[in-house]
């Protein structure tokens, strides 16, 4: 996990952009997190608008993940949009939380569950970790394991919220 924080850190430092940065950050969690089906970053625009400027996974993990959002989000407000998209959960830089954790007090959670199962993410657990530069810009990355519930171990969380921590200070600096 330590060379895998070395070797992101060189890229993140000489990236030109946030989406690179995002990028470098996303690809060292997917290398670091075996078997997972989708890994990504998504970045909070304005209130209630969201995009994905980092996504791997299958074409049909993308489908899914546009079908769960377009049946989530319809009818709902920003801040309700932001909620389910886990805004008020994580607020600062690096920190992390699993399904479990961040869904657990949300006023949405029953709609969130309905949606999840829905698009067939019922068993599905994720570990997402909060960028957030000095500037404004917010982001979360995160990994997700739909076929099969995975556990995250204090190591995870730990390297998960360091790659948020570096991609937070470069955008800081890059921004």
């Amino acid at each position: 996990s330590i060379s895998t924080l070395r070797s992101v850190a060189r890229r993140v430092w000489s990236a030109t952009s946030e989406s690179e940065i995002l990028t470098a950050v996303v690809e060292a969690a997917a290398q670091t997190f075996p078997n997972f089906d989708f890994a990504g970053a998504f970045k909070r625009v304005q209130p209630g608008e969201w995009e994905y400027p980092v996504l791997f996974g299958g074409k049909r993990v993308r489908t899914k993940l546009v079908d769960l959002h377009a049946e989530l989000f319809a009818g709902l407000n920003a801040a309700q949009i932001d909620e389910a998209m886990l805004y008020g959960a994580l607020t600062e830089p690096g920190q992390v939380g699993t399904r479990d954790e961040l869904h657990r007090n949300l006023t949405i959670k029953s709609r969130i569950d309905k949606a999840f199962e829905r698009v067939g993410f019922e068993g599905a657990n994720f570990l997402d970790a909060r960028v957030k530069s000095r500037e404004g810009v917010e982001a979360t990355i995160f990994v997700n394991y739909v076929d099969g519930y995975k556990s995250f171990s204090e190591l995870d969380r730990s390297v998960l919220g360091s790659l948020a921590d570096l991609a937070s200070l470069a955008v800081s600096e890059k921004t």
